[in-house]
C-alpha cells in the first residue's frame, strides 16, 4: 500500500470522526435485543466500502443507523466498553477472538471481502504508525483471523456473507 493510499485512509478517518461529533440525531428505539437484530438482519449485505478501517467503519455504521452502543454491546452480547474498544481507531481486529467478532459482523451484514479490504486497511495503518512489532507474525495471525472468521460465517450458515 503506497504512503498516498495510507495518508487518504488517515484523512477519512479523521473526517468521519468529524462528521460524528457534528452530526447527531436521537438513537433508534427498540424492545429488545432481539428487535434490534431483527431489524439489522434486514440491512442489505455491505460489499461495496468506503476506504477506512474496520473499527472505523464499525462506529460509522453504528452510528449512522442510530443504534446505541448500550443496545448494541447488549443485542451482540459484549460488553459496552469492548464493543467501543473493537471500534475505537487503535484496535488491531486480528486480535480479537473471531467467536466473538464474527456474530457483529454478520448482525450488520458485512460481507466478507469488504471485512478483507478493512482489516487489510487496519493492518496498514497500524504497520505505518509502528503498533506491529513483529509483521510477519501480524501477517500470519491477519491471514488465520480472516479464515477463522470465514470458518464462523459457515458455521452460521452466512452463505450471503460469503459468496
Amino acid at each position: 500500500m503506497s504512503e498516498e493510499h495510507v495518508n487518504k485512509l488517515l484523512e477519512e478517518i479523521r473526517r468521519e470522526r468529524e462528521e460524528e461529533t457534528n452530526v447527531r440525531s436521537e438513537p433508534r428505539r427498540f424492545e429488545n435485543s432481539k428487535d434490534l437484530i431483527a431489524f439489522l438482519r434486514k440491512l442489505p449485505v455491505i460489499r461495496s466500502i468506503e476506504i477506512t478501517t474496520l473499527p472505523s467503519f464499525l462506529r460509522r455504521l453504528r452510528t449512522g443507523l442510530n443504534i446505541t452502543v448500550e443496545d448494541a454491546s447488549s443485542a451482540f452480547g459484549v460488553d459496552a466498553r469492548e464493543l467501543v474498544n473493537l471500534e475505537s481507531t487503535g484496535f488491531l481486529p486480528w486480535t480479537v477472538s473471531p467467536r466473538t467478532i464474527a456474530p457483529i459482523l454478520s448482525a450488520y451484514r458485512i460481507h466478507i471481502e469488504a471485512i478483507t479490504f478493512l482489516t487489510r486497511n487496519s493492518f496498514e495503518i497500524a504497520r505505518v504508525s509502528k503498533r506491529i512489532s513483529d509483521l510477519d507474525e501480524a501477517t500470519q495471525l491477519l491471514s488465520t483471523w480472516l479464515a477463522d472468521v470465514r470458518v464462523e460465517f459457515e458455521k452460521g450458515n452466512e452463505v450471503d456473507l460469503l459468496d
